[in-house]
């Protein structure tokens, strides 16, 4: 059997067999450079301005897709990921509809982006109850299988 051999990092342990350094400092080393990975996170997919490391989320260890200038709140990373509306479109599609429901009978206020199933086309922001009830007419058959229930009562 061969005898033990230092630690390369200079920390007096034994190394392992097959590495150059013993586990604490292989560990230590490993999460360094995952550290001076994530220091590096890319452009925000939204606007395209490089992303520090200070803007990166601690869960999970995901890199930061968009800016906190895009999506100050988690809020609106959501409305970025799934639908490309960060928080200054958003903020113009409120204005332009005076915060108010995209229904016209509805007096609610607007806080529900709404979009097209089909295409993934945002149509504009509803008010949650109106946005669900929407829903339901766009799938198929939804709306004669509620008529017929009507009838039937």
């Amino acid at each position: 059997m061969s005898e033990p051999r230092p630690c390369l990092k200079g920390c007096g342990a034994t190394r392992r067999t097959s590495g150059a350094y013993c586990t604490p400092c292989s560990t230590v080393d490993a999460r360094e450079r995952r550290r001076a990975a994530a220091r590096t996170s890319g452009p925000c997919e939204q606007c395209g301005v490089p992303i520090g490391w200070e803007y990166l989320r601690g869960r999970g260890g995901r890199r930061a897709l968009v800016c906190r200038e895009c999506a100050p709140a988690a809020r609106y990373r959501l409305l970025v990921r799934r639908y490309g509306v960060d928080h200054t479109m958003y903020a113009a599609m409120y204005f332009e509809q005076d915060g108010a429901c995209a229904v016209g009978p509805c007096v609610r206020e607007a806080k529900v982006v709404d979009h097209c199933h089909a295409t993934g086309r945002v149509r504009g922001l509803m008010c949650q109850g109106c946005n669900v009830a929407l829903g339901f007419l766009e799938a198929p058959g939804w709306l004669a299988s509620a008529k017929a229930y009507l009838e039937a009562a």
